[in-house]
């Protein structure tokens, strides 16, 4: 959308269940990271990651202007590996086992909480659970966000807690969003463009709902356009969205279609240029 830049990306997919969760460096490590659940761990390392991408360091960012920094945060499964843990010690000791430390962790937006309070985030703050749609569509409010001027950085991001039994493992990856001139004489990097998005729902066709998507995001051009497509073992909402993540940092296609789609029957597709 005119006015708007992707200038940093980040992965962390797919992670071992067990995998500590440490960045090369941090822009602005979080002093509770070790009390947080997995989920909000995930979201919140490669938000910071994706921040160190986009050129930030630990004074811009305690410096900036919160009121002007978006967050949007989306997640397929949100945090059922905390619900089942935190019932279990219900299940166990009742009352006793009911975890004052698990109870804060028991709601999909609680990634979202983290990184706001985390980066003195005080603009608009949005958390989406609509299927393994939602990175994309996180992306999608994010860049709106900054188009219409409600916000001069938003960041985007995705991050799912997966499961053995399917064998899925952890992930997340997340964008850095900024207003065009924001960082006046900055040597900021533009990663990408989105310049087109499309959301279908067919009942019970994901194939067909995805490629209704992918028409309108594409709005008939289909000119040297690269398909993105998710990695094996990623789960949910952080798998498409880490896909897009990988075209933006290995810098080859001129254009790229991310597309995500729901069993059920919904698809959210990005057209993204460099």
């Amino acid at each position: 959308m005119r006015g708007t830049h992707i200038t940093g990306a980040a992965i962390l997919a797919p992670l071992s269940p067990t995998e500590e969760l440490r960045p090369a460096a941090w822009v602005h490590k979080p002093a509770r990271l070790a009390r947080m659940d997995r989920l909000c761990g995930l979201a919140l390392v490669c938000v910071d990651a994706a921040l160190a991408h986009a050129g930030f360091d630990a004074q811009t960012v305690t410096g900036w202007s919160g009121e002007r920094v978006a967050v949007v945060f989306g997640t397929s499964y949100g945090c059922h590996a905390t619900d089942e843990e935190f019932f279990r010690g219900l299940v166990a000791e009742g009352a006793r086992g009911a975890s004052p430390r698990l109870f804060a962790y028991t709601l999909p937006s609680s990634p979202l909480g983290e990184i706001t309070i985390h980066y003195g985030a005080r603009g608009p703050a949005l958390a989406l659970a609509s299927g393994d749609g939602a990175g994309l569509e996180a992306v999608a409010r994010a860049v709106a966000l900054v188009a219409e001027g409600r916000a001069d950085i938003a960041i985007a991001a995705a991050a799912e807690v997966g499961f053995a039994s399917a064998a899925l493992h952890d992930g997340a990856a997340a964008i850095v969003v900024e207003r065009e001139g924001r960082r006046a004489g900055a040597a900021v990097v533009s990663r990408g463009h989105l310049i087109g998005e499309g959301a279908a729902f067919l009942d019970g066709q994901p194939s067909l709902a995805a490629l209704r998507a992918d028409s309108i995001a594409l709005a008939a051009t289909w000119d040297r356009v690269s398909e993105l497509r998710a990695a094996p073992g990623t789960p949910g909402a952080a798998a498409p969205l880490a896909a897009l993540v990988r075209w933006l940092l290995d810098g080859k296609g001129h254009r790229a279609l991310a597309t995500a789609q729901d069993p059920a029957g919904s698809a959210h597709a990005l057209y993204l240029i460099r």
